[in-house]
């Protein structure tokens, strides 16, 4: 009876041991994901202003192409995939999405002050 109860008891520890364990590793990959997009993100700034420095262009330039290229990829690459998988509703959603939350964003920057323009 003892023997069965300790059986027991260590599968539930096993389990909530592997449980914990696969939080752990969702956390820290969440984490680093959102360090590798914020370095990625603070090079590709710094990066196109030098380049576009380099070659005389503007800085309205910066932000309104090459900057709002790299703020488009994602939706762009998921648009991608999703259309070779001939999921139509998906890419409609996503594009109608991707602009709504831009939209969103670009309205409340600008309303709260966040853009730099006072």
């Amino acid at each position: 009876m003892v023997s069965i109860i300790t059986i027991i008891s260590s599968e539930k520890g096993d389990i909530w041991y592997k449980k914990k364990i696969n939080m752990l590793i969702a956390i820290s990959a969440i984490a680093s994901g959102i360090v590798l997009i914020w370095v990625s993100a603070e090079k590709l700034e710094k990066y196109s202003v030098l380049a576009a420095k380099k070659f005389g262009l503007s800085p309205f330039f910066i932000g309104s192409t090459i900057i709002a290229f790299g703020t488009s990829a994602p939706e762009m690459l998921t648009t991608f995939f999703v259309s070779l998988e001939c999921q139509g509703s998906m890419v409609i959603g996503n594009v109608i999405g991707s602009n709504v939350a831009n939209l969103s964003f670009f309205c409340f920057s600008r309303k709260s002050g966040l853009d730099g323009y006072r």
